[in-house]
């Protein structure tokens, strides 16, 4: 997941927060389809809490910009 977060860093230094939160999102997704079979329930209930977070930050972000392109 560190190489995901650096790698996300390198291609979002121009874009910013927004992308940067989006391919986290994307990483963590894959990470949990990945591993679903190897890891205890206990971490993919960690794991399904983080993407739900990141998921309302996605959210926020999609209203956002919306809302920036109606008004």
């Amino acid at each position: 997941m560190i190489v995901w977060v650096l790698f996300a860093l390198v291609l979002s230094i121009g874009s910013g927060l927004e992308v940067f939160l989006t391919l986290i999102l994307i990483g963590v997704l894959i990470i949990r389809e990945l591993t679903d079979s190897f890891t205890p329930v206990r971490v993919k209930e960690r794991v399904d809490f983080f993407i739900y977070a990141f998921l309302v930050v996605f959210a926020i972000i999609v209203v956002r910009r919306v809302w920036e392109i109606l008004a």
